[in-house]
């Protein structure tokens, strides 16, 4: 059953309760697992489900593995992972997108396989759900010793081992935790990653139509490169622009513990953070969300399938320039 909060936004929105799985609209994330149990079924030669780990909460980290199983040629492995900020629902509902996308043509695992793990912070985004719609962090329960600066949650994009930094406190929305890794979920990631060796690894967030590169990647660097190609492809679907550069570079933020840079470091070749739409905040909604920059979080579930559209065609992109760049370097050719 759908929350309360998220069926009044549906009803704000004028959209119908679907009676299946709906990838147009959002959805909780009890539904989201068994969706996904779903496609085991229904997919047995493409679908595979692995369990990475477990929130503070004990739900499932659930990885969404697509590969062609009747195929034992090496192909380069691709990652993307969405939702580990609790109030992006987009996030969650592109990674869906993209599974289905690919199990509809599964034609692109002839040459790649692609992990997928729909929802990082499955805690905080139940909480924004049902309880504060502009939650970000996880739900990791308060160890303060002063009551006055004493807050729930960890900013789990803030939590990996690259420049990490014990600020802000417990109570800023960007609260990194006490140390790297502390958070189960930034664990459970770091050592899947660690342990399978991955071309691509791609967040999804929202908001701000953006292609963050990992830290001090430079004008010439073909991980910049890349992204400019992809966001030039994303354009050519519905005109939006995305704008290219590191976080420094866009955002003026200096923020450590981000997992597109920790995942550069580990030697990922190419790493990014896609913000998603919208580029800013919309106006209409202001007298519901109450904060105007808060709003941007907030985007109509029409926009749900061009928002993919987008996506789809820069992840494309993205996946063939890895395959043949991994082709040349391992001299293999794909059958």
């Amino acid at each position: 059953m759908r929350a309360v909060v998220l069926s009044a936004l549906l009803a704000i929105f004028g959209l119908p309760e679907a009676l299946s799985f709906d990838l147009n609209t959002y959805h909780v994330f009890d539904d989201i697992q068994e969706y996904l149990n779903d496609l085991t079924q229904e997919h047995p030669d493409l679908v595979e489900l692995i369990k990475i780990g477990s929130s503070h909460e004990n739900r499932s980290l659930t990885v969404v593995k697509l590969e062609d199983k009747n195929l034992k040629t090496v192909r380069p492995a691709l990652w993307i992972d969405a939702g580990i900020h609790a109030t992006e629902w987009i996030a969650p509902t592109t990674a869906l997108n993209l599974i289905d996308q690919v199990l509809k043509h599964p034609e692109i695992l002839k040459n790649v396989t692609i992990y997928v793990l729909p929802v990082v912070n499955p805690d905080g985004y139940e909480w924004s759900i049902n309880k504060d719609r502009f939650w970000r962090r996880n739900r990791r329960p308060a160890e303060c010793g002063n009551p006055n600066n004493c807050c729930q949650g960890v900013d789990l994009n803030r939590n990996f081992d690259s420049d990490w930094k014990p600020i802000p406190g417990p109570c800023s929305f960007t609260h990194p935790g006490l140390s790297p890794f502390s958070e189960p979920e930034s664990r459970a990631i770091r050592d899947f990653l660690t342990s399978t060796k991955m071309q691509l690894y791609l967040a999804i967030h929202s908001y701000g139509q953006q292609f963050l590169l990992p830290k001090g990647i430079d004008q010439n660097h073909p991980v910049r490169s890349l992204a400019m190609k992809a966001s030039e492809a994303l354009k050519s679907v519905h005109g939006r622009e995305y704008v290219v550069g590191t976080s420094l570079e866009i955002t003026k933020s200096t923020s450590g513990g981000l997992a597109k840079d920790w995942a550069y470091d580990i030697g990922i070749p190419y790493s990014y953070t896609l913000e998603l739409r919208p580029n800013k905040p919309q106006k209409e909604l202001v007298p519901f969300c109450g904060l105007s920059l808060a709003c941007g979080f907030i985007l109509h579930p029409k926009e749900i399938k061009a928002t993919f559209e987008e996506f789809y065609m820069a992840f494309t992109v993205m996946a063939k320039h890895v395959t043949d760049e991994f082709k040349q370097k391992e001299n293999l050719i794909f059958t």
